[in-house]
């Protein structure tokens, strides 16, 4: 059974596909970071339905994820393709976050969970050792790229303010910045 980390890791492992599969394409997505290409309109980068066409065929052969050139085509930008054919970071990012949540909030409903408090779930705020542990896994699991220093930042705030919800911090996470 796949683990909340391994799906939050194969969410990023994905967009990562997409961007070789897109560079094999068109060189110029080589000059790009992960986080740039991941919000960049497809039709900029894969101009043609040929091309789009042979991206949705690399990509369904290099992740077996249901990526068809009807569904590039319908994608604003490559993380809605992702959102489409393997789901939203942010139910991973939840995930995440309560598989490594101290008792009882590792065990609650998800719906439960990502309605409570941060204050409750992390009571040491930034310096909490749950949320160090899981500061330090999104760095690793998301990178540099799209979990900034400053991503990380906006997200400690968030901890930090007594009267956030963990959804407010899946969502900061989730916006991929």
């Amino acid at each position: 059974m796949a683990t909340a980390e391994s799906q939050l890791t194969d969410w990023f492992t994905y967009l990562k596909q997409f961007k070789t599969c897109c560079s094999e394409i068109n060189s110029d997505v080589d000059q790009l970071t992960l986080l740039a290409f991941a919000n960049s309109k497809i039709c900029t980068l894969l101009a043609t339905s040929n091309e789009q066409a042979q991206f949705a065929t690399s990509c369904h052969d290099s992740t077996n994820l249901p990526v068809t050139p009807g569904a590039v085509a319908a994608a604003a930008n490559f993380v809605g393709l992702l959102e489409a054919t393997w789901g939203f970071p942010n139910m991973y990012v939840a995930a995440y976050l309560r598989s490594l949540s101290p008792a009882p909030f590792n065990a609650m409903k998800f719906g439960d969970f990502i309605l409570q408090k941060v204050k409750d779930v992390f009571p040491g705020g930034a310096t909490d050792p749950n949320w160090v542990t899981i500061d330090a896994g999104l760095t690793k699991i998301i990178g540099s790229e799209c979990y900034s220093q400053s991503q990380s930042t906006k997200v400690t705030a968030i901890v930090v303010n007594a009267n956030k919800l963990v959804t407010d911090v899946v969502n900061q996470i989730s916006v991929l910045g």
